[in-house]
């Protein structure tokens, strides 16, 4: 994308956004619980970061992945522990930046991220709220959803406060003060996060990208790959 076609509008990537206008260096962040074997209790979760600079048909080639942290066990991770160290490691980049050798000259590259990605499952406890099938589990307003038939349906057509930074702020406070859950929210999250809309494409593709690292030949995953989807603007 050119200088020319952000200042007429044109929206081709990324970086058409506002918010990756002053970015030096961007980094995108995702994790998600993969079963190694069909047979195994044992998931691992790998936070992956690729980088936004690169051009779309190559920014999610699996050998433009950086894995900085990975937690195996049989439960899901605690998402504090999983991502104190990660939000330290941002800072560092974001303010000291990295400092690389080009042979006797040295560079500073400062990385920012840009956004997080997660599927469904993922997204709930880093938020620390409801799942999607759980009462109030929309993260974008307080719909509580409706129970029929043994499951919960948000039901289109139905309007319901939007959820903003300052209300989620003040439901996660009154949820701790008092040891209950408000609007769906448990707490506090150990991130503050903006959901994309198409965080399932970007999920789907991190995932699918990392399951063919650790299984070259395609053995024992239980995601559909596909090679319809090249980049995301």
């Amino acid at each position: 994308m050119s200088a020319s076609d952000y200042r007429q509008g044109i929206w081709s990537d990324i970086h058409s956004g506002t918010g990756c206008k002053d970015v030096e260096h961007g980094i995108i962040f995702n994790t998600d619980g993969i079963s190694l074997y069909k047979s195994s209790r044992i998931t691992v979760w790998p936070i992956l970061i690729a980088f936004a600079d690169l051009p779309p048909r190559v920014r999610m080639n699996k050998d433009n992945f950086v894995t900085v942290a990975l937690w195996a066990g049989e439960t899901k991770p605690p998402m504090k522990v999983l991502f104190e160290p990660l939000i330290s490691f941002f800072t560092d980049l974001s303010c000291k930046g990295l400092k690389i050798n080009f042979g006797e000259d040295q560079r500073v590259f400062i990385f920012k991220p840009l956004f997080g990605s997660f599927d469904l499952i993922a997204k709930a406890p880093i938020l620390n709220m409801h799942q999607f099938n759980g009462k109030n589990g929309c993260p974008y307003c307080t719909h509580p959803g409706e129970w029929t038939h043994g499951s919960r349906y948000y039901l289109p057509h139905v309007n319901y406060t939007s959820r903003n930074d300052d209300s989620v702020k003040l439901a996660a406070t009154k949820a701790e003060e008092k040891n209950s859950i408000i609007d769906g929210i448990k707490g506090k999250s150990i991130l503050r996060l903006r959901v994309p809309h198409a965080h399932e494409l970007f999920m789907r593709l991190f995932t699918t990208k990392y399951l063919q690292f650790i299984h070259p030949q395609g053995a024992a995953t239980n995601v559909k790959t596909t090679n319809k989807l090249n980049s995301i603007g």
